[in-house]
């Protein structure tokens, strides 16, 4: 078995090439198409690829040294426009539950640097079947993939499901403005979307400003995933998309990745669902101790589909529970038994020794505000440790922003800044960089 890598836009071709890869019996690595081209050969090498394609746009641009000409190849693309899946790679599509590497994906995670998750074809093909059996899929769907298919939910959660349930596909670009989205589904009927909040939202403001323009009847759900969807975006889009119903996902690309979802009858809040099936789930305390309801802890999981492992061999998170996967966010059970997800543990705030978690305070800032997102962050001023709020939207007055929110959170866990930004900076996948955003507060705090 060799590992092959694969670099470029969702594409015809690119599955093509992802699934002569697997018949041929080799690992697809899939590569982020926005990689520097040094940064790509040194992932390359990393991951131990022998060759790797890439599409003909992005190899142009490249300079290639002779070296890297004997293993970097381009890939033709015939069209740079949507299409539907063909019966051609229905066809060649083989269905596979070997426990040998299918493909290795780098996270996409806010804090540091991305790691080459290894999965099998047992872990993925597995996964698709727990997706299938939520999802309800009918003769006359449609998906439309609106993210890349180097993320692993867009790999297994829609090419996957769409391949082995031989439902219609439409494979499209991704970097591309929300009413080429809208006049996809229009086109093509589209009746599934699987989106980011960010692309959720998007797609909210784009379709409310031009819903004349766009015959969306033939969509009938959304799954969001990726980051906390707070409940005022989450109203928004229900609103917005009146006979669509929208649901929470959650996963990790570690765990295949589906972990939980919400689905038809369930659920009865802004909750992630339910553990899909084959999936067991605990919420560990620090000390490892299985949390109470309603009580925060570390989200454990039990799953046939885990990863085999990083490439760099180091696991960042060690277990608290038995040998389960600790996951490293956040969550609990609410009196549904339905799972929330509040954040990550790298996100953890302590001030005083308070232990403070920024996602709930956003998120009730969020809620308070007709602003777009927010992020909460620490930071130092003459040698004292302050909270301080970046938001997107328009611009409130400090007093405003207490006002509202001083008898929904504790005194220590109320921001002494505010900061207005036009755009919060986010990574290429569309997810909020608090690195970015420390940066941002530095600047602005300081100067």
């Amino acid at each position: 078995m060799s590992r092959i890598g694969i670099i470029g836009d969702n594409s015809l071709e690119y599955i093509e090439t992802l699934i002569d890869i697997w018949n041929d019996g080799d690992c697809a690595v899939l590569f982020d198409k926005n990689i520097p081209h040094a940064k790509a050969v040194e992932m390359i090498r990393e991951a131990g690829v022998q060759k790797c394609f890439v599409d003909d746009r992005i190899f142009k641009r490249w300079n290639l040294s002779n070296e890297e000409k004997g293993y970097i190849v381009p890939y033709q693309l015939h069209t740079s426009h949507s299409a539907l899946l063909t019966e051609n790679i229905y066809n060649k599509f083989q269905i596979n539950y070997s426990s040998s590497e299918a493909v290795i994906l780098y996270s996409s995670g806010t804090t540091g640097a991305a790691k080459g998750i290894i999965l099998s074809h047992f872990a993925i093909n597995a996964n698709a079947d727990a997706i299938i059996e939520y999802m309800n899929l009918t003769s006359k769907d449609c998906i439309y993939l609106a993210k890349p298919l180097y993320h692993s939910s867009t790999l297994t959660g829609e090419l996957l499901v769409a391949l082995k349930t031989r439902t219609k596909l439409v494979v499209s670009p991704v970097i591309v403005p929300p009413r080429f989205i809208l006049n996809q589904i229009c086109t093509y009927k589209a009746s599934i979307l699987c989106l980011s909040p960010y692309l959720l939202e998007l797609l909210v403001q784009g379709y409310y400003k031009n819903k004349s323009n766009f015959d969306i009847s033939s969509l009938k759900k959304i799954y969001v995933s990726g980051s906390v969807l707070y409940n005022s975006l989450r109203e928004m889009a229900r609103r917005t998309f009146q006979n669509v119903d929208i649901f929470n996902v959650y996963g990790l690309s570690e765990a295949g990745p589906r972990v939980s979802a919400q689905r038809d009858g369930c659920c009865n809040s802004n909750s992630v669902g339910k553990p899909v099936n084959g999936v067991k789930v605990i919420i560990v305390r620090e000390d490892g101790k299985v949390a109470n309801e309603g009580e925060y802890g570390i989200v454990h999981i039990s799953t046939p589909c885990v990863y085999n492992g990083y490439i760099s061999g180091i696991t960042k998170n060690k277990t608290l529970y038995k040998d389960w996967l600790n996951t490293g966010d956040i969550g609990f059970w609410d009196e549904f038994g339905e799972l929330h997800i509040v954040g990550r543990c790298d996100d953890i705030i302590t001030i005083n020794s308070h232990k403070i978690f920024p996602s709930d305070i956003e998120t009730v800032i969020s809620n308070s505000f007709d602003i777009n997102a927010c992020v909460v962050s620490k930071t130092t001023k003459n040698g004292r440790e302050f909270l301080c709020c970046v938001y997107e939207g328009a611009v409130f007055s400090y007093n405003e922003f207490v006002e509202k929110i001083k008898d929904k959170l504790l005194p220590y866990e109320i921001p002494q800044y505010f900061v207005q930004c036009n755009n919060l900076p986010r990574n290429a996948n569309g997810k909020i960089s608090r690195e970015a955003v420390t940066k941002l507060i530095i600047e602005q705090i300081h100067n």
